[in-house]
């Protein structure tokens, strides 16, 4: 979904490729708004694509603060806006999806936010680690989230810390 469609010159895109499990099928579609580096994940009959960079009407790439969701029974699309994340993660924990920073930007992007949807609600909120993290890996394991590695500079050391993150957004623990 989205990306580049160029691999050197990375031209965001509108493209979708659609593989349907049931018919054994691929279709494709298009994205409203060209998106690259961003993060995309499916629940509920909605498919989410967030943030990433955007060509802005030729003024250069820029990091996007939209997500666009599509409803796949409906084939509807909405938009609602988030922080601005680079190379951004996704992931689901119980109700809720969360959108967590990716890669170093451009100093545009903020590398401890992440942004938060209650699907039950639709409700979003916002949430801080103590730390910026970049490149981490992200999972959802029995509700609790873990964010392994990353780095806090573009060129810095990884780290050896594993943050686990229960009950979004009060409680957050380093092992």
């Amino acid at each position: 979904a989205g990306g580049f469609s160029d691999q050197f010159q990375q031209i965001p895109t509108t493209a979708l490729d659609i593989f349907d499990a049931t018919t054994n099928s691929w279709s494709t579609s298009r994205l409203i708004e060209e998106k690259g580096a961003h993060a995309d994940i499916a629940s509920d009959n909605k498919i989410f694509w967030a943030s990433g960079i955007f060509n802005n009407n030729g003024l250069g790439q820029w990091p996007s603060n939209h997500v666009e969701i599509r409803d796949v029974v409906t084939s509807q699309t909405s938009f609602v806006c988030i922080t601005p994340k680079l190379w951004a993660r996704a992931v689901i924990r119980g109700d809720d999806i969360i959108f967590f920073p990716g890669s170093i930007g451009n100093g545009m992007v903020s590398g401890n936010e992440f942004d938060i949807l209650n699907i039950t609600n639709s409700q979003w909120s916002t949430a801080r680690l103590n730390q910026e993290v970049y490149d981490a890996t992200i999972i959802s394991v029995k509700n609790t989230i873990y964010v392994a590695g990353g780095r806090d500079q573009p060129a810095g050391p990884y780290f050896k810390e594993v943050w686990w993150l229960e009950y979004l957004p009060t409680k957050i623990h380093i092992l």
